[in-house]
Order: structure tokens, then sequence, then C-alpha cells
């Protein structure tokens, strides 16, 4: 059957010499497949491991609840790096909803520009091609393609002056495989005109990560009952993490998360690792889509790995590049919440909060 063909395709290592294919392909039908590459786009397809059957990463995830959040911070992001942009071809991987296009497509300096929207999730395609329709880009010349940029490229190579990525790098570390970052860090590289640059906001791992750190977490600010409970449904879970004291609802993260987090009890303390202590911070108040988030890692590398694995695929660090801690946050959900201490000479002293958020520019010599 022609479907036997095609997973023969798949998943042979040279499809275009392979004996089987060569007897039941018709000949005409093999010299178009060969002519227009029709077997390496299979092969994609097939081995895209990281996307659902549905074109999704991940299927805990609430796209309603999502979709706000992106909204809400999409100003700040984009003031974050409007300075930075470089007019021509400015393409934004991963991009939601289009939010930062929408907000870019309103710069005076970038009307001369084509807009290019990647995103993986059918959903969030779907509501792209959608704000176009309705006229809410400034600009006409933009345009949404869904594609995956783990695979490979997703512009012709040395195209595009401006990359932006936001909230997305962590994403390939928790739902790809080893080696998928450093393959779309050079992705991006391939992809960049000379001078180009490559803007990346996301979340980033402590410096000292794996130093062990003592951790004071509030027990008198929810219930601490049975933290285990089980739900089958994703708002009633929701609903019930809400009502959890700080220290209950690590335990349940440290059950939950996909690493199963060690620790030891020293009197009022938690002993954990850095990294482990600042996984649980990053998203001990992300309730409503908790299954998704217990995937996600967001502490894998440091802000100086991170800056190695880029000059390793041959970027220049902007100077203007730097990992910081997201001071709303600290204030607004771990004052009062958490304390972090680290044991000197017998004697507990306190640490500062470790950084959140990086912003790291890269540019193609």
């Amino acid at each position: 059957m022609p479907w036997d063909i095609v997973e023969k395709v798949a998943y042979s290592d040279d499809w275009q010499n392979d004996p089987y294919i060569r007897q039941h392909m018709h000949k005409a039908a093999y010299d178009v497949w060969r002519k227009y590459r029709q077997g390496d786009k299979v092969q994609l397809l097939f081995r895209d491991t990281m996307i659902s059957s549905d074109g999704d990463l991940t299927d805990t995830r609430d796209y309603n609840v999502y979709v706000r959040q992106m909204d809400d911070i999409a100003g700040m992001k984009f003031h974050d790096t409007a300075a930075y942009i470089q007019p021509g071809r400015i393409g934004d991987i991963g991009c939601a909803v289009g939010s930062w296009i929408k907000l870019a497509c309103k710069e005076e300096k970038l009307r001369e520009s084509d807009f290019y929207g990647i995103e993986v999730s059918r959903y969030l395609y779907e509501i792209c091609q959608q704000r176009k329709v309705n006229g809410e880009f400034d600009n006409p010349f933009v345009f949404f393609s869904k594609k995956n940029a783990v695979t490979g490229l997703v512009f012709e190579k040395h195209s595009m002056h401006t990359i932006h990525t936001s909230s997305l790098t962590h994403e390939i570390i928790s739902y790809g495989h080893d080696g998928d970052l450093e393959k779309f860090i050079r992705n991006r590289y391939e992809e960049l005109a000379a001078g180009g640059v490559w803007i990346n906001r996301d979340v980033v791992g402590p410096y000292n990560k794996e130093q062990p750190v003592h951790v004071w977490l509030n027990a008198e600010d929810g219930v601490n009952d049975d933290p285990f409970r089980h739900f089958e449904e994703r708002h009633a879970l929701s609903a019930y993490l809400e009502t959890l004291s700080t220290r209950a609802r690590f335990l349940r993260f440290a059950r939950d998360f996909r690493y199963k987090v060690p620790f030891i009890v020293e009197g009022d303390h938690f002993v954990m690792s850095l990294r482990d202590a600042s996984e649980f911070l990053s998203r001990k108040d992300y309730t409503d889509n908790w299954q998704s988030e217990m995937h996600e890692t967001f502490c894998y590398w440091d802000f100086n790995e991170w800056q190695d694995q880029m000059k390793a695929a041959g970027f220049q660090i902007h100077p203007a590049s730097k990992a910081f801690t997201n001071d709303w946050i600290a204030e607004n959900r771990w004052k009062g919440k958490v304390a972090l201490f680290t044991k000197q000479d017998g004697e507990l002293q306190p640490m500062e909060w470790p950084v959140t958020t990086m912003f790291l520019m890269g540019i193609k010599a």
C-alpha cells in the first residue's frame, strides 16, 4: 500500500537508494519525490517527537490562561527589546498570539520591515491568523507559519536581520531531547545575516546552582492537610492548590516535579540544591497550569553557561545582555513566604534572591 512506502521512507537512513522503495514506488513518483525532497519532509514530520498529534508541545496546558498571560506581559517584554531590533526581515519564533509583533508594527523605525511569526501550536497559530484577518497589525507585511524551529531552519540561511524569542528556549529543554537546544542555537546563527541579532528573553538558572541551601517555607499561609490529594479535574486541583500553605505546596511540588526533588529536613528548614529551590520559586504560584508546569524546567543553564553555548555556535554577546531578579516576583510572591540561607561556620546566613530572568542577545559577526 502507498502508506507502507511512506513509512519506509520515513525511517530509512537512505530512502533514495532503498531497494524496497525503488521496487514499489513508481518511477515517476520517485523522480518527483527526489526532485522536491519530499522524503526529507516526511522524515522531519515522522521524527518530530516534540509535537503531539494535535500539533502542540503539551496536552496539559490551558491555552486560555496561557494566552491571557502572554498578552498581559507583552508590553513589558517589548519595551525590553525595542532598542535592539534591527529593521529589515524580523522573525518572532514562538510568537504565541502575535503580541510582540503587534507592538513592533507600531514602531516608526520598523515600518518598512517584514515580520514573520513562527508558532508550533495549531491553536495559537490560528489565533494569529484570525488577528491578521481582523486587521490588528499596523504593518501589512506580517506573515505567520506553523513550524517547529527545533528540528531545522524556519528561515532561509543568512536572511534575517532580527530574530526574537521569548519564554521559548526553556520549553525546548523541557519537551525535547539531549542536544536539541544546542541545535536550536546553531539554527538561529545560520538564519541570521551578517550583523544580525538574536534577542532571547527567558527564565534562567541561578549561579552556583548546585550549592546546598536552607529554605524556610511559610506553614501559616494556608492549610497543611493532605497536600497530595488526587483530583481528576484540572480546575479542582488548581482550587485546592490555592488553599495550601507554601510549605505544603512545596511538598506537592517535590513529588510532582519531573525530577522528584530530593531534600532533607533540619528543624524548620528544608535543605536542597539552589537549583531545586529556584525551580520551586519560579512556578510555585502557577496553579492554573500545574500539571504542565511540573513537566518544565526553568533552571537548566545559568547565564554563564548560556553565554558559553552562544559563543560556541559563533555568536558574539551584546554587552547589554544580563541576568537579573524579577523584583516584582520577589516582592509579591516570595517575601514572607520563602527565605533562603547558606550555612557558614555552622551559622545560617541570609541569601539574596536568585536571578530569575535573562536578556541575552547574540550578534552574528
